[in-house]
C-alpha cells in the first residue's frame, strides 16, 4: 500500500470517527456531512 492510499484511510477513518461523535451528540446534519466525505475517502482509497 502506498502512502497516498494510507493517507486516504486514515482520512477517511478520522471523518468516520466524528460523524459517529457528532451523531451521538445529535448534530444530524453534521454526522451526514462528515459521513459523505468519509464516503468519498473511502471510494478514493479503492480506486
Amino acid at each position: 500500500m502506498n502512502n497516498l492510499a494510507i493517507y486516504r484511510l486514515q482520512s477517511a477513518e478520522e471523518r468516520l470517527l466524528v460523524a459517529k461523535e457528532n451523531f451521538d451528540k445529535g448534530h444530524y446534519k453534521d454526522a451526514i456531512n462528515r459521513s459523505y466525505y468519509a464516503i468519498i475517502k473511502s471510494r478514493r482509497f479503492v480506486s
